[in-house]
């Protein structure tokens, strides 16, 4: 059960930040700022990764539902090409090169791959592909994050840049694959303590200081000023240069593989939720948001069930959309008021400080002080 915040720096209805929650897989992508100084959206490169995203999700789960128990072949490869009638490449199936029907290895029977396609509602007008290559011990499409970002990235028509932060859940597995300064909390709230404990988290992946590892597709032209920018000044000087951009290959993503259990709480959050609230402030939220949901679920079990143990009232709790979005907005709204102040001390002022004291910078100019203003993204994802 999954919920979502995005919140516009400014006033204008255009997020940077962009994400997607399904029941199987969430995301969350923050559009590197700068673009509009080549007068190009920051939005549209990571809103269009995030649609991708979702779609691919959605596709391999499709494909995956209608050829469960239908390949037995030792080798199987899919590949669907605009998802147009007639295909043009070939579906190999066992022995069988098909363009029209789909086969068991036995030949035994036969299914029109094009009825097949569109009850599956993969049968689409649509400019992606998806391929993906199956070995002897899995034949089932793989729910893999990296190779949904690497497929979305592929066929991205935007130019921009954008971090990202893909997980996808299957039985008890959660697999995360991160790229930047997005991430990814893992909570295990202990119900008796009325806290929680973080299981994992992803790492900051930084070039240099607020250089964060990007997907990006750079229009030649720009690519040669900024090439013709790289080689003329000094990457230190930050605040004096021109908007530069990195591009970084989908598989510089650090991937993860966590155990889960039921009632887990997963949240993806951008740079704009990990530079205000520290660790603990996001601990704190969820704890009194958790005492708070739980004691109102209790009152309600109890009052429906008399003689009712606490094995079993722990066991009846489960979680909905509603409240996973409540939690997310609650996240958002407390990064938000950080942002906006100087008097409080934020994650963005330390690491910006302590980077200009190790570069020996003395002047009053370079403090920073109170939170950090930009876009906010923030998904909650309760295990069920």
């Amino acid at each position: 059960m999954s919920g979502n915040i995005l919140i516009s720096k400014g006033n204008i209805e255009e997020w940077e930040d962009a994400c997607f929650t399904h029941n199987q897989a969430i995301g969350i992508a923050d559009g590197v700022g700068g673009w509009s100084n080549y007068g190009m959206s920051s939005a549209d490169f990571s809103n269009e990764l995030m649609k991708r995203c979702e779609k691919l999700c959605i596709k391999v789960l499709q494909i995956r539902k209608f050829t469960s128990n239908l390949i037995k072949s030792s080798e199987f490869k899919l590949k669907l090409s605009d998802y147009k009638w007639p295909i043009s490449e070939q579906v190999k199936c066992g022995r069988f090169h098909a363009h029209s029907f789909w086969y068991t290895e036995e030949g035994e029977n036969e299914f029109p791959l094009k009825n097949l396609l569109e009850e599956s509602e993969v049968y689409q007008d649509d400019n992606d592909n998806l391929s993906f290559e199956l070995g002897k011990q899995n034949q089932s499409v793989p729910l893999d994050p990296l190779l949904i970002i690497e497929e979305a990235y592929k066929y991205i028509k935007s130019f921009g840049s954008s971090t990202i932060c893909v997980c996808t859940l299957e039985e008890n597995k959660l697999k995360v694959a991160n790229l930047g300064d997005s991430g990814m909390i893992l909570l295990r709230y202990n119900q008796e303590e009325q806290e929680s404990k973080v299981i994992s988290c992803t790492q900051d992946q930084q070039h240099e200081f607020n250089a964060p590892y990007q997907l990006a597709k750079i229009p030649k032209d720009i690519q040669e000023k900024i090439n013709a920018k790289r080689n003329n000044i000094d990457l230190s000087e930050e605040k004096s240069q021109p908007t530069l951009f990195w591009e970084d290959p989908p598989e510089s993503a650090d991937t993860y593989e966590i155990n889960v259990r039921a009632k887990d709480i997963a949240i993806l959050g951008t740079d704009g939720l990990f530079d205000n609230l520290f660790l603990d402030d996001i601990l704190d939220i969820v704890d009194m948001y958790m005492r708070s949901l739980l004691k109102s679920k209790e009152k309600k079990i109890k009052s429906s069930s008399k003689n009712i143990c606490f094995d079993k009232l722990s066991n009846d709790m489960s979680f909905t959309e509603k409240e996973a979005q409540v939690l997310a907005w609650k996240l958002g709204k407390a990064a938000k008021t950080k942002s906006r102040s100087m008097r409080t001390i934020s994650p963005f002022e330390q690491k910006y400080n302590k980077f200009m004291e190790d570069k020996k910078e003395e002047e009053v100019d370079h403090i920073w002080q109170g939170g950090k203003s930009d876009d906010i993204g923030v998904v909650v994802s309760f295990i069920i």
